[in-house]
Protein backbone atom coordinates (compact mmCIF):
# COMPACT_ATOMS: atom_id res chain seq x y z
CA UNK A 1 0.00 0.00 0.00
CA UNK A 2 2.84 2.15 0.05
CA UNK A 3 1.37 3.98 -3.88
CA UNK A 4 -1.96 4.64 -1.48
CA UNK A 5 -1.19 8.17 -1.35
CA UNK A 6 -0.11 9.23 -4.83
CA UNK A 7 -2.33 6.90 -6.49
CA UNK A 8 -5.26 8.08 -4.45
CA UNK A 9 -5.07 11.59 -6.27
CA UNK A 10 -4.32 10.40 -9.67
CA UNK A 11 -7.16 8.14 -9.37
CA UNK A 12 -9.45 11.03 -8.27
CA UNK A 13 -8.47 13.20 -11.19
CA UNK A 14 -8.52 10.65 -13.58
CA UNK A 15 -12.12 9.84 -12.26
CA UNK A 16 -12.96 13.56 -13.10
CA UNK A 17 -11.51 12.17 -17.01
CA UNK A 18 -13.92 9.47 -17.03
CA UNK A 19 -10.96 7.36 -17.13
CA UNK A 20 -10.61 4.56 -14.25
CA UNK A 21 -7.71 3.09 -14.39
CA UNK A 22 -6.30 -0.41 -11.53
CA UNK A 23 -2.88 -0.13 -10.75
CA UNK A 24 -1.58 -3.55 -10.15
CA UNK A 25 0.43 -3.88 -7.04
CA UNK A 26 3.78 -3.73 -7.34
CA UNK A 27 4.64 -7.08 -5.46
CA UNK A 28 2.79 -8.77 -8.36
CA UNK A 29 4.77 -12.13 -8.82
CA UNK A 30 7.06 -11.60 -11.63
CA UNK A 31 6.81 -13.21 -15.17
CA UNK A 32 8.93 -16.07 -15.53
CA UNK A 33 9.91 -16.99 -12.28
CA UNK A 34 9.74 -20.69 -11.97
CA UNK A 35 7.26 -21.89 -8.80
CA UNK A 36 8.22 -25.39 -7.98
CA UNK A 37 6.04 -27.60 -5.26
CA UNK A 38 6.66 -30.73 -3.56
CA UNK A 39 4.34 -32.97 -0.80
CA UNK A 40 5.74 -35.13 2.42
CA UNK A 41 3.83 -37.95 3.13
CA UNK A 42 4.66 -39.90 6.18
CA UNK A 43 3.13 -43.38 6.80
CA UNK A 44 4.40 -46.32 8.93
CA UNK A 45 3.48 -50.05 8.34
CA UNK A 46 2.62 -52.33 10.82
CA UNK A 47 4.10 -51.03 13.74
CA UNK A 48 6.74 -49.52 12.41
CA UNK A 49 8.50 -46.50 13.41
CA UNK A 50 7.33 -43.45 10.86
CA UNK A 51 8.35 -43.84 7.29
CA UNK A 52 8.87 -40.10 4.73
CA UNK A 53 8.42 -40.19 1.36
CA UNK A 54 8.14 -37.08 -0.99
CA UNK A 55 6.57 -36.24 -4.16
CA UNK A 56 7.11 -35.77 -7.29
CA UNK A 57 7.98 -31.68 -8.19
CA UNK A 58 5.36 -29.84 -9.29
CA UNK A 59 6.79 -26.64 -11.44
CA UNK A 60 5.25 -24.13 -13.13
CA UNK A 61 6.26 -20.57 -14.79
CA UNK A 62 4.64 -17.77 -13.87
CA UNK A 63 3.01 -15.90 -17.26
CA UNK A 64 3.33 -12.27 -18.34
CA UNK A 65 0.38 -10.24 -17.38
CA UNK A 66 0.71 -7.79 -19.93
CA UNK A 67 -1.06 -4.65 -19.13
CA UNK A 68 -0.82 -0.97 -20.47
CA UNK A 69 -2.36 1.65 -18.92
CA UNK A 70 -3.43 5.51 -20.28
CA UNK A 71 -4.16 8.32 -18.44
CA UNK A 72 -4.56 11.81 -19.34
CA UNK A 73 -2.55 14.95 -17.97
CA UNK A 74 -4.78 17.90 -19.60
CA UNK A 75 -8.19 17.26 -17.99
CA UNK A 76 -9.58 20.42 -19.16
CA UNK A 77 -9.94 21.30 -23.04
CA UNK A 78 -6.47 22.55 -23.89
CA UNK A 79 -7.36 25.98 -25.67
CA UNK A 80 -5.53 26.63 -29.49
CA UNK A 81 -5.60 29.67 -31.49
CA UNK A 82 -6.31 29.04 -35.26
CA UNK A 83 -3.10 28.90 -37.24
CA UNK A 84 -1.04 28.35 -34.04
CA UNK A 85 1.46 25.31 -34.07
CA UNK A 86 2.95 22.82 -31.98
CA UNK A 87 -0.10 22.58 -29.64
CA UNK A 88 -0.45 19.41 -27.45
CA UNK A 89 -2.26 17.11 -24.99
CA UNK A 90 -0.08 15.35 -22.69
CA UNK A 91 -0.51 11.81 -21.25
CA UNK A 92 0.93 9.11 -19.03
CA UNK A 93 1.16 5.77 -20.45
CA UNK A 94 2.12 3.06 -17.98
CA UNK A 95 3.43 -0.71 -17.76
CA UNK A 96 1.09 -1.91 -14.85
CA UNK A 97 2.52 -5.71 -15.58
CA UNK A 98 4.94 -8.30 -13.72
CA UNK A 99 7.83 -8.68 -16.30
CA UNK A 100 10.74 -7.22 -15.10
CA UNK A 101 11.25 -5.75 -18.73
CA UNK A 102 10.60 -3.57 -20.68
CA UNK A 103 7.04 -3.48 -22.29
CA UNK A 104 7.05 -2.52 -26.16
CA UNK A 105 4.25 -0.32 -26.87
CA UNK A 106 3.01 1.11 -29.87
CA UNK A 107 1.38 4.58 -30.13
CA UNK A 108 -1.67 5.63 -32.37
CA UNK A 109 -4.53 8.16 -31.77
CA UNK A 110 -8.10 8.31 -32.51
CA UNK A 111 -9.77 11.66 -33.52
CA UNK A 112 -13.38 12.92 -33.38
CA UNK A 113 -15.14 16.30 -33.41
CA UNK A 114 -14.82 19.34 -36.29
CA UNK A 115 -11.57 20.32 -35.27
CA UNK A 116 -8.64 18.18 -36.96
CA UNK A 117 -5.22 19.06 -36.14
CA UNK A 118 -2.60 18.53 -38.69
CA UNK A 119 0.88 17.40 -38.74
CA UNK A 120 0.30 15.54 -35.37
CA UNK A 121 3.07 14.18 -33.97
CA UNK A 122 4.49 12.21 -30.51
CA UNK A 123 6.97 12.89 -28.24
CA UNK A 124 8.24 11.81 -24.82
CA UNK A 125 9.23 13.81 -21.74
CA UNK A 126 12.34 14.12 -21.17
CA UNK A 127 12.47 15.48 -18.05
CA UNK A 128 14.42 19.33 -18.33
CA UNK A 129 11.53 21.49 -18.70
CA UNK A 130 7.72 20.49 -17.64
CA UNK A 131 5.90 21.00 -20.50
CA UNK A 132 6.38 20.05 -24.23
CA UNK A 133 9.66 21.57 -25.41
CA UNK A 134 10.04 20.49 -28.88
CA UNK A 135 14.05 21.58 -28.85
CA UNK A 136 14.31 19.31 -25.63
CA UNK A 137 11.32 16.29 -25.70
CA UNK A 138 12.16 13.33 -27.41
CA UNK A 139 10.14 12.53 -30.82
CA UNK A 140 9.00 9.63 -30.68
CA UNK A 141 9.10 8.42 -34.81
CA UNK A 142 7.33 6.80 -37.05
CA UNK A 143 5.51 4.85 -38.87
CA UNK A 144 5.10 2.65 -35.95
CA UNK A 145 5.87 5.12 -32.95
CA UNK A 146 7.36 2.85 -30.43
CA UNK A 147 7.83 3.57 -27.05
CA UNK A 148 9.30 0.99 -23.81
CA UNK A 149 7.97 1.18 -21.25
CA UNK A 150 9.86 -0.44 -17.56
CA UNK A 151 7.60 -2.15 -14.98
CA UNK A 152 5.80 0.07 -12.26
CA UNK A 153 3.65 3.14 -12.35
CA UNK A 154 6.55 5.16 -10.99
CA UNK A 155 7.68 4.39 -14.43
CA UNK A 156 5.24 6.05 -16.06
CA UNK A 157 5.88 8.15 -19.51
CA UNK A 158 4.65 11.46 -20.39
CA UNK A 159 3.92 11.22 -23.85
CA UNK A 160 2.23 14.59 -25.72
CA UNK A 161 0.13 14.56 -28.88
CA UNK A 162 1.55 17.11 -30.89
CA UNK A 163 -0.21 19.08 -33.59
CA UNK A 164 -1.30 22.44 -35.46
CA UNK A 165 -4.35 23.99 -35.58
CA UNK A 166 -5.50 24.82 -39.20
CA UNK A 167 -5.50 28.36 -40.55
CA UNK A 168 -9.25 27.95 -40.73
CA UNK A 169 -10.68 26.80 -37.07
CA UNK A 170 -13.50 28.18 -35.84
CA UNK A 171 -13.91 29.72 -32.31
CA UNK A 172 -15.47 26.34 -30.50
CA UNK A 173 -14.56 23.97 -32.61
CA UNK A 174 -13.27 20.71 -30.45
CA UNK A 175 -11.23 17.71 -31.35
CA UNK A 176 -11.25 14.70 -29.18
CA UNK A 177 -7.69 12.73 -29.61
CA UNK A 178 -7.04 9.10 -28.04
CA UNK A 179 -3.84 8.20 -27.03
CA UNK A 180 -3.67 4.57 -27.80
CA UNK A 181 -1.33 2.75 -26.49
CA UNK A 182 -0.71 -0.93 -27.86
CA UNK A 183 1.50 -4.14 -26.42
CA UNK A 184 3.61 -5.07 -28.70
CA UNK A 185 3.42 -8.60 -27.71
CA UNK A 186 1.55 -11.49 -28.82
CA UNK A 187 -1.29 -13.37 -26.53
CA UNK A 188 -0.27 -16.52 -26.55
CA UNK A 189 -3.14 -18.67 -27.57
CA UNK A 190 -3.49 -21.50 -24.41
CA UNK A 191 -1.15 -22.01 -21.91
CA UNK A 192 2.16 -23.79 -22.08
CA UNK A 193 3.69 -25.60 -18.77
CA UNK A 194 6.92 -23.97 -18.06
CA UNK A 195 6.73 -20.93 -20.73
CA UNK A 196 6.19 -17.47 -19.21
CA UNK A 197 3.05 -17.08 -21.66
CA UNK A 198 1.70 -13.62 -22.93
CA UNK A 199 -1.96 -12.84 -21.34
CA UNK A 200 -3.82 -9.49 -22.03
CA UNK A 201 -5.01 -8.25 -19.08
CA UNK A 202 -5.99 -4.52 -19.80
CA UNK A 203 -8.93 -2.75 -19.03
CA UNK A 204 -11.26 -0.65 -22.25
CA UNK A 205 -10.49 2.38 -22.29
CA UNK A 206 -12.13 5.55 -24.22
CA UNK A 207 -11.41 4.80 -27.79
CA UNK A 208 -13.93 2.86 -30.54
CA UNK A 209 -13.56 -0.95 -29.70
CA UNK A 210 -11.10 -0.64 -27.07
CA UNK A 211 -12.64 -3.18 -24.58
CA UNK A 212 -11.32 -5.17 -22.35
CA UNK A 213 -8.20 -7.67 -22.51
CA UNK A 214 -6.77 -7.06 -25.82
CA UNK A 215 -3.73 -5.85 -25.63
CA UNK A 216 -4.04 -1.97 -25.42
CA UNK A 217 -5.66 1.04 -23.47
CA UNK A 218 -7.21 4.48 -24.20
CA UNK A 219 -7.66 7.39 -23.01
CA UNK A 220 -9.09 11.13 -24.37
CA UNK A 221 -8.02 14.91 -23.96
CA UNK A 222 -9.24 17.47 -25.90
CA UNK A 223 -8.43 20.73 -28.36
CA UNK A 224 -10.70 23.47 -28.22
CA UNK A 225 -10.33 26.75 -30.46
CA UNK A 226 -10.55 30.01 -28.90
CA UNK A 227 -10.01 33.51 -29.91
CA UNK A 228 -7.64 35.77 -28.09
CA UNK A 229 -8.27 39.41 -28.20
CA UNK A 230 -6.06 42.57 -27.20
CA UNK A 231 -7.57 46.14 -26.67
CA UNK A 232 -5.65 49.18 -26.79
CA UNK A 233 -6.68 52.31 -25.15
CA UNK A 234 -4.42 55.59 -25.98
CA UNK A 235 -4.32 58.78 -23.93
CA UNK A 236 -2.41 61.89 -23.39
CA UNK A 237 -0.90 63.87 -21.36
CA UNK A 238 0.88 67.31 -21.01
CA UNK A 239 4.91 67.00 -19.27
CA UNK A 240 5.84 70.31 -19.90
CA UNK A 241 5.08 73.85 -21.59
CA UNK A 242 8.15 75.93 -21.89
CA UNK A 243 6.25 78.73 -20.19
CA UNK A 244 4.72 76.99 -16.99
CA UNK A 245 7.34 75.72 -14.31
CA UNK A 246 4.52 73.58 -12.60
CA UNK A 247 1.11 72.44 -13.55
CA UNK A 248 -1.24 73.06 -14.67
CA UNK A 249 0.51 72.68 -18.14
CA UNK A 250 -1.13 73.26 -21.44
CA UNK A 251 -1.04 72.27 -25.04
CA UNK A 252 0.90 74.77 -26.74
CA UNK A 253 3.32 74.90 -29.15
CA UNK A 254 6.85 73.63 -27.80
CA UNK A 255 4.85 71.68 -25.26
CA UNK A 256 5.78 67.76 -24.36
CA UNK A 257 3.01 65.47 -24.83
CA UNK A 258 3.41 61.64 -23.68
CA UNK A 259 1.17 59.16 -25.43
CA UNK A 260 0.51 56.40 -23.49
CA UNK A 261 -0.81 53.19 -24.84
CA UNK A 262 -2.52 50.57 -22.60
CA UNK A 263 -2.35 47.10 -24.37
CA UNK A 264 -4.77 44.17 -22.41
CA UNK A 265 -5.15 40.97 -23.08
CA UNK A 266 -8.90 40.07 -22.50
CA UNK A 267 -8.52 36.65 -23.13
CA UNK A 268 -8.16 34.15 -19.93
CA UNK A 269 -7.03 31.42 -21.72
CA UNK A 270 -4.06 32.13 -23.45
CA UNK A 271 -0.99 34.72 -23.72
CA UNK A 272 -0.55 36.71 -27.09
CA UNK A 273 3.25 36.41 -28.64
CA UNK A 274 4.86 39.11 -30.73
CA UNK A 275 2.52 41.79 -29.59
CA UNK A 276 4.10 45.36 -32.06
CA UNK A 277 2.47 48.80 -31.46
CA UNK A 278 2.81 50.84 -34.97
CA UNK A 279 2.25 54.56 -33.92
CA UNK A 280 2.49 57.00 -36.84
CA UNK A 281 3.13 60.32 -35.78
CA UNK A 282 0.61 62.96 -36.67
CA UNK A 283 1.71 66.19 -38.87
CA UNK A 284 2.67 68.82 -36.30
CA UNK A 285 4.47 66.59 -33.83
CA UNK A 286 7.96 65.62 -33.75
CA UNK A 287 8.53 62.48 -31.62
CA UNK A 288 10.89 62.77 -28.64
CA UNK A 289 14.08 60.37 -29.58
CA UNK A 290 14.51 57.66 -27.23
CA UNK A 291 11.07 58.49 -25.21
CA UNK A 292 9.98 54.67 -25.32
CA UNK A 293 9.26 52.89 -22.10
CA UNK A 294 7.92 49.70 -21.92
CA UNK A 295 5.64 48.96 -18.88
CA UNK A 296 8.23 51.42 -17.48
CA UNK A 297 11.23 50.48 -18.72
CA UNK A 298 12.67 52.70 -21.01
CA UNK A 299 14.15 51.24 -24.78
CA UNK A 300 16.51 53.32 -26.84
CA UNK A 301 15.36 53.77 -30.79
CA UNK A 302 18.66 51.60 -31.84
CA UNK A 303 17.14 48.78 -29.30
CA UNK A 304 15.30 45.03 -30.47
CA UNK A 305 11.86 46.47 -29.30
CA UNK A 306 11.58 49.82 -31.27
CA UNK A 307 12.01 50.90 -34.90
CA UNK A 308 11.94 54.47 -35.34
CA UNK A 309 11.58 55.34 -39.40
CA UNK A 310 12.27 59.63 -39.84
CA UNK A 311 9.92 60.09 -42.91
CA UNK A 312 7.72 61.93 -43.45
CA UNK A 313 5.95 60.85 -41.64
CA UNK A 314 7.76 59.78 -38.24
CA UNK A 315 6.56 55.99 -37.65
CA UNK A 316 7.79 54.09 -34.28
CA UNK A 317 7.05 50.19 -33.80
CA UNK A 318 7.43 48.72 -30.51
CA UNK A 319 7.30 45.19 -29.82
CA UNK A 320 7.15 43.92 -26.29
CA UNK A 321 9.78 41.85 -24.91
CA UNK A 322 7.78 39.18 -23.68
CA UNK A 323 4.56 37.24 -24.21
CA UNK A 324 1.31 39.16 -22.92
CA UNK A 325 -0.28 36.89 -20.11
CA UNK A 326 -3.60 36.25 -19.85
CA UNK A 327 -6.25 39.10 -18.47
CA UNK A 328 -2.79 41.25 -18.35
CA UNK A 329 -1.94 45.33 -19.57
CA UNK A 330 0.92 46.30 -20.46
CA UNK A 331 1.91 50.42 -21.24
CA UNK A 332 3.23 51.74 -23.40
CA UNK A 333 4.67 55.42 -23.51
CA UNK A 334 6.40 57.89 -25.96
CA UNK A 335 6.81 61.59 -26.34
CA UNK A 336 6.28 63.95 -28.83
CA UNK A 337 6.50 67.87 -29.38
CA UNK A 338 4.12 70.55 -30.71
CA UNK A 339 5.76 72.36 -33.24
Amino acid sequence: MKYLSKLTIVFFLLTMAGVYPAFAAVTDTGAGITIDNTAEIEFSVGGSPTLNATSTTASFVVDHKVRPVVAPLTLTPQPVVAGSTSQYLAFTVTNDGNSAAALPIVLSNEQAGALVMTNIAYYQEDGTTPGFQAAEDTPVPGPTPTINVDRDPANALTIYIVGDAPVGATAGQTGTYHLIATANVAEAATDTLGVSDNVYADDAGTSTGDVAYNGLHSANALFEVVDVTLTAAKSSSVISDGVNSGPPYFRIPGSVIEYRVEITNTSGLLPASNVTLTDEIPANLIYVADSVEIDGTAYADASAQVTYVAGPPEQITVTLPTDLAISTMIPITFRVTIE
